[in-house]
Parts: structure tokens; C-alpha cells; sequence
């Protein structure tokens, strides 16, 4: 983010209550799961207790969907893999 953009944002955060930012969290969280995860990412050992069971089983479910014949995941399939930056 441009330094510009940064300090709009700051300016902004500065402004609004913790209602209106309540609000628009809700909001973009309903139409953005990406945004809804990575938000929750956010309360991830302050509210949410990891359960290590459940990551072992979605890390070997997408194992399943994206392995190729050989068992692992192929070079080319990581370009829709899921979480990829």
C-alpha cells in the first residue's frame, strides 16, 4: 500500500466508532470468505482454540483433492491450490 493510501486508512480508522467498523467487518465478512478467514485468523488462540485434529484432516483433504497419481502435489496444480499468494 502507498504511503498516501496507509495514511488514509489511518486517518479514517482514527474516525470511525467501534460500531461503524463492527458493521462493515460483518458485512464484507458475509461477501468476502477470504476476508471472513483471514479476520478469523485474527481471534486464533485469543478466542479460538486450535484443534490440531482438525488441521491434520484439512490439510490431508486437500492433499486428496490436489494430489496427482504419484500421491503429492504437482507443480502445476499448485497454481489453483487454495491459500496460494
Amino acid at each position: 500500500m502507498t504511503k498516501k493510501k496507509t495514511d488514509n486508512v489511518e486517518l479514517l480508522l482514527s474516525k470511525l466508532d467501534k460500531k461503524q467498523l463492527a458493521d462493515f467487518i460483518r458485512k464484507e465478512c458475509a461477501n468476502d470468505s477470504r476476508l471472513q478467514d483471514c479476520f478469523l485468523a485474527l481471534g486464533a488462540g485469543a478466542l479460538f482454540k486450535p484443534n490440531p485434529k482438525s488441521y491434520t484432516s484439512r490439510v490431508e483433504d486437500m492433499i486428496d483433492d490436489y494430489a496427482g497419481r504419484h500421491g503429492y502435489i504437482e507443480y502445476r496444480a499448485t497454481f489453483i491450490f487454495p491459500g496460494r499468494v
